[in-house]
């Protein structure tokens, strides 16, 4: 009765946001960038996940908006990383903040190609930051950069997470600043929480309280803070039970 419930509120806040706020802003994007879609395997870079990691649900812009106006920093130093990038909505809500880069990563080739002409054709003078560069790639390969936002939305399976999670921790490890991940996530929401360099935090304001109120599913933020070499190895990972 519980999942019904919260599995009928996500539902009616999806919605919402469409009716609201996406469907103004999917007239822009030469591909829509709402609803779902399911990957084909051999559309894949890599090795296949199970199907469930494998369909492609968009998030609503206003949720990442709050979430992203919500974060300590000043977003000319920073990139925005978007882990399943889909065809481009994140990126694009994402590229109208003066980030110094926005980037991308997806491994279904025709997603990436929607988000590669989403990007191509929406209106320039809506887009404030420095570039915007979409990547058809597998998590597993891609570098991340120092001073990052990196957002996931029910993006891999947990050992494909876990790999990320120590690619930002050595990221992080090198930046000049903390770096930041926003993690939306409705069946693995604790997960970054098991590892000991992400502190989660708690943001306030007007924005962090519309985020708890309306966004379609939990969103959890934690800060890397740059840490000496030699610790890298110092703190476990530590396991919720």
């Amino acid at each position: 009765m519980r999942l019904a419930t919260r599995y009928y509120v996500s539902a009616a806040k999806h919605g919402l946001h469409y009716v609201v706020y996406d469907a103004y802003w999917d007239r822009f994007e030469p591909v829509r960038t709402s609803g779902a879609v399911d990957v084909r395997a051999e559309d894949v870079v890599g090795p296949a996940p199970a199907a469930e990691f494998r369909r492609y649900h968009s998030f609503p812009r206003l949720p990442l908006i709050w979430a992203i106006e919500s974060l300590p920093i000043d977003q000319s130093g920073y990139v925005f990383v978007d882990y399943g990038s889909g065809r481009g909505r994140a990126l694009l809500t994402a590229g109208r903040y003066p980030f110094a880069k926005v980037i991308g990563v997806e491994f279904s080739e025709t997603l990436h190609e929607e988000a590669v002409r989403n990007i191509a054709g929406y209106p320039r003078e809506k887009l404030h930051a420095g570039e915007i560069v979409p990547l058809h790639m597998n998590a597993l390969d891609f570098e991340p950069p120092e001073n990052f936002v990196a957002f996931f939305f029910n993006p891999f399976p947990l050992e494909i997470v876990d790999r990320v999670a120590e690619r930002l921790a050595t990221a992080a490890r090198h930046s000049a600043k903390p770096c930041f991940v926003i993690f939306a996530n409705t069946k693995r929401f604790m997960l970054f929480a098991t590892f000991a360099h992400f502190r989660r935090f708690s943001p306030s304001g007007r924005r962090a309280r519309l985020l708890r109120a309306f966004s379609t599913v939990p969103v959890e933020f934690f800060r890397i803070d740059r840490l000496p070499s030699d610790s890298m190895h110092a703190a476990p990972r530590l396991y919720l039970a």
